[in-house]
């Protein structure tokens, strides 16, 4: 009888135990139609509001896109050391010799990192300036934020620039805190090709002299190559992307003949 009854107290408590699940899993599903129920964030829309206004605020900045059209008009760099000026632009020689009948020597081989790395140095300060006013903001809401050290990478790739910054940043209000690091801005662009086409025209002009800007346009059809002869017997390229209106310009020295040498 001792064992019969240890039998139903024991079936008693698989029952209850059987009946709090059932009503768990009632209350889990009356609490939300999907069967899932949200956890209220820490500071509710706080995470998007960082993110979408520091992103809005560099895709937005003029200044970031004007310096990138000034690196673009200029060979690729901010500040250009061996140029030719071309109606007051500092267009820089990316293939150049300072002789006669001779080929061009390849000044800056990788014209894409270094444009990379222009494009950086132009846009950290601005890139600073956007996370201020938006800490500024948040702050407007209560908050305390603290910013770490500031890490901006940049990289030109098919159809886009990616500024990719490395930027601790804390939020705390009362006892709740939140942390971000790494933010993605991708601006759309059409540089990295015509940097390709450049390169290309570049090795040609290396090797060859004068290259054939018809041949470029029939496989890229998207961009435009146009070219002047100085009196100097240098040549300055314009590249422009037909859709998006992008410039790239650079200038070569090579095979230059004297002024008035008709071969």
């Amino acid at each position: 009888m001792k064992i019969f009854r240890n039998k139903r107290g024991q079936i008693t408590i698989f029952i209850i135990v059987a009946l709090v699940i059932v009503a768990l899993i009632v209350v889990f599903f009356a609490l939300s139609k999907t069967g899932i129920i949200k956890i209220p964030a820490i500071f509710p829309g706080q995470d998007t509001d960082l993110k979408s206004q520091f992103i809005k605020c560099v895709e937005d900045n003029k200044n970031i896109d004007n310096s990138v059209k000034l690196i673009s008009s200029q060979g690729g760099s901010l500040n250009p050391s061996n140029y030719i000026l071309y109606d007051s632009v500092k267009v820089e020689y990316l293939c150049y010799i300072n002789e006669y009948y001779k080929p061009c020597v390849m000044q800056k081989p990788l014209i894409l990192n270094n444009a990379e790395s222009e494009i950086r140095k132009a846009s950290i300060e601005e890139i600073s300036k956007c996370m201020e006013t938006v800490k500024k903001n948040i702050e407007a809401q209560g908050n305390v934020v603290s910013l770490g050290k500031m890490e901006l990478n940049v990289s030109i790739i098919p159809e886009n620039i990616i500024y990719s910054v490395k930027y601790p940043v804390t939020i705390q209000k009362n006892e709740n805190q939140q942390k971000y690091d790494i933010f993605e801005i991708r601006k759309p662009s059409e540089l990295y090709q015509m940097i390709m086409v450049s390169t290309s025209i570049l090795n040609y002009e290396a090797r060859y002299g004068e290259a054939d800007i018809l041949t470029y346009m029939t496989y890229y059809p998207t961009i435009r190559v146009n070219r002047e002869k100085m009196d100097d017997g240098s040549t300055v390229y314009f590249l422009s992307e037909r859709n998006t209106k992008e410039v790239f310009m650079f200038a070569v020295r090579s095979y230059a003949w004297p002024a008035g040498y008709s071969g």
